[in-house]
């Protein structure tokens, strides 16, 4: 049987307090002396990704692909354009063609954010260069776009 009001003697209560002072010590010393000793084979790892890059290009490949993405926005731009400035001819009204422009510049707005998007994701810098557009009457400026760095 033990007694409840019985107390641990101070010596055991200290060398216990030592024992467990120590423990949390190492181990919280013992996770960053862990990452400490992987570095190096971290580094290691990153540099034979880079070195796989270099081999498979992979880099290039998405430049490459930013750069068809630009062309075909501008391409799309072109269409749309065409298009409209075909239904503009056949427009009856001048708020027809109004109507007809702001759509064009709607669509070529948005394939143009979009694109540009898409092609800084794969590191390529663009602009927005915009041009004057002749359309029913109307000189409008139409956004295409303009590789600035790959």
């Amino acid at each position: 049987m033990q007694d409840k009001g019985k107390e641990v003697p101070p010596m055991k209560r200290r060398i216990s307090l030592v024992f467990l002072s120590m423990l949390l010590l190492f181990a919280a010393l013992l996770p960053a002396q862990a990452c400490a000793a992987a570095e190096p084979s971290a580094v290691a790892q990153i540099e034979t990704l880079r070195l796989q890059n270099s081999r498979f290009d992979v880099c290039n490949a998405f430049r490459q692909y930013g750069l068809k993405t630009v062309e075909a926005a501008n391409a799309r731009i072109e269409t749309i354009i065409a298009q409209s400035c075909r239904m503009a001819e056949r427009a009856e009204c001048d708020a027809e063609v109004r109507a007809i422009i702001l759509s064009m510049l709607t669509r070529t707005h948005a394939v143009s954010y979009t694109a540009r998007a898409a092609a800084a994701v794969c590191g390529v810098k663009t602009v927005c260069e915009y041009v004057a557009v002749e359309i029913g009457g109307y000189t409008v400026m139409v956004d295409p776009i303009r590789v600035v760095s790959v």
